[in-house]
């Protein structure tokens, strides 16, 4: 059975088909408008640039890294990754840890620096220390693959995304139950992959929406139920999951018209609720 770890397949765990790819963002771009999103403020108020900057030169780190955040994405001022870095670099050297996360990622993807993994490494570590959960998670990303000058190492990946799961970062959910699923550097616990899938799952992350399906399909840590596993990886692969739309048509080939029937009900049930349901802050 195959599993959705992260969003790139780029390789494989000998002997067991289970896929695996890095987190990484494949383009500059898409690196910048995550760094964006990753220090967004959540206003009612539209964003005052003169007061900001005001504030930023006064020393505010919120302002430093809300302005970072604008020249990073030439939100309203001329594109400048330079002095988006430089920003983020000032409130990170004052303690700010989103700015110290947007810092280590900048310097990952070398935006408006030449990269550097060591000096990536050194301000997620630091983010990830003062309870950031993204900066968790990407630092069990790198401890998972051994990658920006960490050295792999399995047991601190799983207690990264461990602390970045118990407040709520779905990926880092499903993260974890990939580790107990494929038993890395612990005991294989397929049941407890499961409720950490679930838990992803259900937060709309479609690796663990996919992770989860495929689980229903075969009964792994969980009674096997066709219309579960049809559910589940139908909102993965509507989300774009490769892994749960190739899944997904091997599957359906082998269902029973009433199992599809009851997939199609329970896959309209779960949209109605999470219809329903308050935006997640």
């Amino acid at each position: 059975m195959k599993l959705s770890h992260q969003p790139r397949q780029l390789g494989r765990l000998p002997n067991d088909g289970i896929h695996r790819g890095r987190q990484f963002w494949p383009s500059a771009r898409s690196a910048a408008l995550a760094l964006g999103l990753a220090c967004a403020r959540l206003h009612a108020a539209p964003f005052d640039l003169e007061k900001t900057s005001a504030a930023a030169t006064q020393g505010d780190p919120e302002a430093q890294l809300q302005l970072g955040r604008v020249y990073l994405l030439g939100e309203g001022v001329p594109k400048d990754e330079a002095r988006a870095l430089a920003l983020f670099r000032q409130a990170a050297e004052q303690g700010h840890m989103k700015a110290q996360n947007n810092l280590g990622l900048m310097y990952l993807q070398g935006l408006g620096v030449k990269a550097d993994a060591p000096e990536a490494a050194k301000w997620l570590r630091k983010a990830a220390e003062q309870g950031l959960p993204v900066a968790q998670f990407r630092l069990g990303d790198l401890c998972y693959f051994g990658a920006a000058g960490v050295a792999k190492n399995l047991r601190e990946a799983l207690v990264w995304f461990r602390q970045a799961a118990v407040q709520g970062h779905p990926p880092a959910m499903n993260s974890v139950g990939v580790i107990y699923d494929l038993g890395l550097g612990l005991k294989r616990d397929k049941q407890e992959a499961v409720t950490w899938f679930r838990k992803a799952a259900e937060l709309g992350d479609r690796k663990g929406q996919s992770n989860l399906g495929r689980c229903y399909t075969t009964g792994a840590g969980v009674e096997r139920n066709a219309a579960l596993a049809y559910q589940w990886l139908m909102l993965s692969s509507e989300q774009g999951e490769v892994t749960a739309t190739n899944c997904l048509d091997d599957f359906r080939q082998a269902m029973q018209p009433a199992e599809i029937t009851e997939g199609e009900r329970l896959l309209a049930e779960y949209r109605a609720r999470a219809q329903a349901a308050p935006a997640r802050p």
